[in-house]
């Protein structure tokens, strides 16, 4: 098969997990296909024992490294499989974007990116499984699974196509990214336009270093807030507010009065030959967390490190 696959795999205990995974695992690789294992422990070296020798096959990759975020995830997912399919091989990747998050934690930015994989990877001959254990579906959650994922699985069952299956697209607009909550009084706040941007990147290196950053960390913060507040100019408002708290870490916001208009909001991985387009997509690389989203007032970045 030479098409990208997508499956959400439901499954409802981690035996049932390792009892389907071993299979899949074992006819990819006596097909010469490379097979990319991302689980939390203890699963990896429950496969691995299952496996045996055919285990010495499987790339175990670490999975609180590679879901450090929605947005990090989607893009080191992408260029591992886009790595690994070539000279004729199909990759199969296993993932969970949900057995690894904290209580509380929100899950909508999660099935964004699995709605963009469609895109991201329609082009490459590749197969995605992703687990998802039942009792993290809510009736909710479950509605989001099927309507991002092509096919669906049970443990230990056949792949059937998702009848609930959205575009990319159609996904987005209609489960955007919703306000996040207030944060009270800001600890500084200043309007900007089209003026040079040197003297707020050097108030915000004070502001990092007041918040204990790194140097490297304070170096990406400042430049996805350079980035955002440029959007704005270029492309939103024309002005625009920037806002930051100091409450344990650096939050920094950039709002402007303009529509949001990228349909993929920054998480499509821009093409290697794209001149444009990279600003929302490098953000969200530069930053622990961007959250971005639309209202009635115009469009809001906020940013943490």
């Amino acid at each position: 098969m030479n098409t990208f696959t997508h499956q959400a795999l439901r499954y409802s205990s981690p035996d049932e997990l390792v009892a389907t995974l071993v299979p899949l695992a074992r006819i990819a690789i006596r097909r010469g296909e490379p097979v990319v294992i991302v689980l939390p422990a203890p699963l990896p070296d429950r496969l691995a024992d299952h496996l045996g020798r055919d285990g010495a096959a499987v790339e175990f990759t670490d999975y609180a490294d590679t879901y450090r975020s929605p947005a990090y995830t989607l893009a080191q997912l992408v260029r591992t499989l886009r790595d690994h399919a070539t000279n004729g091989c199909r990759p199969t990747v296993v993932g969970s974007p949900l057995i690894g998050l904290r209580a509380g934690a929100e899950v909508l930015p999660w099935l964004h990116i699995e709605s963009v994989f469609n895109t991201a990877l329609a082009d490459i001959p590749a197969h995605m499984v992703c687990s998802y254990p039942s009792d993290r579906l809510t009736a909710t959650v479950e509605t989001w699974v099927n309507q991002t994922h092509p096919e669906l699985v049970r443990a230990g069952g056949d792949p059937v196509p998702s009848a609930d299956y959205l575009p990319p697209p159609q996904f987005l607009a209609a489960y955007p990214a919703p306000p996040a909550a207030p944060l009270g009084p800001p600890s500084f706040e200043l309007r900007f336009g089209a003026e040079p941007l040197g003297p707020i990147r050097r108030m915000l290196a004070t502001r990092a270093a007041d918040a204990g950053l790194s140097t490297d960390r304070a170096q990406d913060l400042i430049l996805a807030v350079s980035e955002a507040m440029t959007n704005s100019v270029e492309h939103g408002a024309g002005t625009g507010v920037l806002r930051g708290w100091l409450n344990g870490q650096l939050t920094i916001e950039v709002h402007d009065a303009g529509t949001f208009l990228d349909d993929y909001w920054g998480l499509l991985p821009p093409a290697p030959t794209a001149l444009r387009g990279r600003g929302l997509w490098l953000i969200r690389q530069l930053c622990d967390r961007a959250h971005i989203w639309s209202d009635s007032t115009g469009t809001t970045v906020r940013l943490t490190t």
